[in-house]
């Protein structure tokens, strides 16, 4: 088995990603929705669990009836309904409240979840070929959250040390250019 499950936890992780077939949508939303950043022990498990899905959806043992094209369009959906959840909670982030003191943790927490998300799946051959779309708008979500990241970590300099992100020039008039 790749990565060097053992066959123990193959039948584990069969099993965990198996509710995506009966509860997608409260699988995703689990995943990406409730996924507390300063609870979560291993930072990169959403990514995991939900690049699991995608294999697992790929695999024949995800409904074996099921067309190679049929396959082929619901791994597309499932990719862009994951993608559109990020997006979501990286949006919702900084729309949320101000004086929330994990907002920077959470945002590089995204950050960095869309960002191996996007690398997993660039690395896939089977999925980098038919996902085009959503490594673009994840590729957009990486920047996006990394926009928020430093827009928040200038307000936390500019409320704890406004001389730090001052310029002086703007200050001074008369001094002479450089």
């Amino acid at each position: 088995m790749a990565y060097g499950c053992s066959d123990a936890g193959a039948a584990l992780v069969g099993h965990v990603v198996q509710c995506l077939a009966r509860t997608e949508d409260t699988f995703l939303s689990a995943i990406i929705n409730y996924t507390n950043s300063s609870t979560v022990h291993f930072k990169l498990s959403p990514t995991y669990v939900l690049y699991m899905a995608c294999r697992y959806v790929l695999s024949p043992s995800y409904r074996p009836d099921m067309s190679p094209s049929e396959r082929t369009h619901k791994v597309i959906a499932i990719v862009n309904k994951m993608v559109s959840m990020m997006e979501g909670v990286i949006q919702e982030i900084p729309e949320g409240d101000q004086k929330q003191k994990n907002i920077a943790g959470a945002l590089a927490f995204w950050m960095a979840n869309a960002s191996e998300l996007l690398n997993f799946i660039k690395q896939d051959r089977d999925l980098s070929r038919i996902t085009l779309d959503a490594q673009d708008i994840l590729a957009h979500l990486v920047q996006m959250a990394f926009k928020y990241l430093v827009h928040c970590l200038q307000a936390d300099l500019n409320n704890y040390m406004p001389a730090f992100l001052d310029d002086p020039e703007e200050h001074n008039p008369q001094r002479p250019k450089i």
